[in-house]
């Protein structure tokens, strides 16, 4: 719309506003997916170092770095 000269910059800047927002909102559920994850693992007494966990956070990280990357922030890794 903007570049057609139909909607506003305030618009534009709204939009934007709400896809951070968005974004915000899918990394902090991400992360509380994997603390939930270990809270449980801790509580059923699972070590925290198994493999099936740790291919677990790695993927997890992989899908935050990716989805990071894919909205155009930089990451630290």
């Amino acid at each position: 719309k903007y570049k057609e000269g139909v909607g506003s910059a305030l618009e534009m800047m709204q939009a934007e506003t709400e896809l951070r927002t968005a974004n915000n909102n899918y990394m902090n559920a991400l992360y509380d997916l994997v603390i939930s994850k270990i809270e449980l693992q801790h509580a059923t007494g699972t070590p925290l170092n198994n493999p099936s966990m740790k291919r677990y956070i790695i993927s997890m990280s992989l899908v935050a770095a990716l989805f990071m990357s894919a909205c155009g922030e930089k990451t630290n890794s």
